[in-house]
């Protein structure tokens, strides 16, 4: 990712499957626990960002509940 300015979009979700206890953390910044049911989407973060070292860095995070996984529907980077 180049330097400067980016508009960030991260959305959680599954059409088909729940998913619970779900954490995101976009450049430090955490947002979660989360959880969606089938079909739901839900934004969890979007907004202007600075990338200085010219690298984008999120993390996902599991914290347990019934499912294993995190589902990203999808990552906008403008």
């Amino acid at each position: 990712v180049p330097r400067g300015q980016h508009r960030v979009t991260v959305v959680l979700g599954d059409a088909t499957r729940p998913h619970d206890e779900m954490k995101v953390a976009i450049e430090g910044n955490e947002f979660g626990p989360l959880s969606t049911v089938a079909g739901q989407l839900v934004s969890v973060f979007s907004g202007h960002l600075m990338v200085d070292a010219g690298q984008l860095t999120i993390e996902l995070e599991d914290m347990g509940g019934s499912d294993p996984n995190v589902a990203v529907a999808y990552l906008l980077v403008e």
